[in-house]
């Protein structure tokens, strides 16, 4: 199994366990608190369907990408926060907090499946050739539409037909840099489509849907120098950072990258002592 698999299994177990907890809690909540029946069941549903995807994700290996980590990863912590708010009711908690983090939840459910039908399911890119194996979309695009509907397909499905190439007796189809091109642009225009009113003379950052974990440090920004000042046009979201992990998604001066530094190192000295 390689780690990207490992890391998904991980995820989507570490994801299971909390919606399902939530589905206990929410049963529990609706025998001790039935004013609040209407409003516990509603979030039954989502619950349920989130847990379909994170499924559909675990058995099906062309789907485990970095972005769809963590979007699995955004979906858990949603759901964990929910987990605690049913825990909290009756504790002078505030009911509306259970529709607003359950939307929250609904819309990371709705961004995960975003990222299943954007992923380059099949696709291999080295410096010889860029290929895309049509068995493994078919089979992958299949699953999606079992799961979501078939009009919620894989859309590298959809741009294959669309090229209208004959795979070879392996199954596989080559892509020119062109289509390669087409297909990156593709998903970038369906992900941030207000990029898609900007000239292509414009410069743009986007940073979306990175995951840090452990006792890493992730810079996604400039260091030292604001190699940003120029761009116009920035996009963070869906950053995910876990346990002790720092991420960065900002241009920082070398002073603040330094505190960084030592603040981290500080972190993994003291949880691992010299004997």
């Amino acid at each position: 199994m390689s780690e990207e698999a490992m890391e998904v299994a991980l995820a989507a177990a570490d994801a299971s366990s909390i919606l399902n907890a939530v589905s206990d809690l929410i049963q529990t909540a609706t025998d001790v608190y039935p004013s609040l029946k209407g409003k516990l069941q509603s979030h039954t549903g989502e619950i349920n369907k989130a847990k379909l995807v994170v499924d559909l994700i675990r058995n099906q290996k062309g789907l485990q990408t970095s972005g769809v980590i963590a979007g699995i990863r955004m979906l858990e912590s949603h759901g964990k926060i929910l987990k605690s708010d049913l825990m909290s009711l009756g504790k002078n908690k505030d009911e509306n907090n259970l529709k607003t983090i359950g939307e929250k939840l609904r819309d990371a459910r709705k961004s995960l499946i975003q990222h299943i039908r954007l992923a380059s399911v099949g696709l291999a890119k080295d410096d010889i050739a860029i290929t895309v194996d049509t068995k493994v979309v078919k089979s992958t695009d299949k699953a999606v539409k079992k799961i979501l509907g078939e009009e919620l397909g894989l859309d590298i499905a959809l741009f294959l037909t669309r090229l209208e190439h004959n795979p070879d007796a392996k199954g596989k189809i080559r892509l020119t840099e062109k289509e390669y091109e087409y297909w990156t642009r593709h998903q970038i225009k369906i992900a941030h489509p207000e990029t898609t009113t900007l000239s292509t003379e414009v410069k743009t950052r986007i940073v979306c849907n990175c995951l840090a974990r452990d006792q890493s440090i992730q810079i996604l920004g400039a260091v030292g120098v604001d190699l940003w000042a120029s761009i116009a046009f920035i996009k963070i979201e869906g950053l995910v950072s876990m346990n002790e992990a720092i991420q960065i998604a900002v241009p920082i001066t070398l002073g603040v990258f330094r505190e960084v530094l030592d603040t981290q190192n500080q972190r993994i000295a003291a949880s691992h002592p010299k004997r």
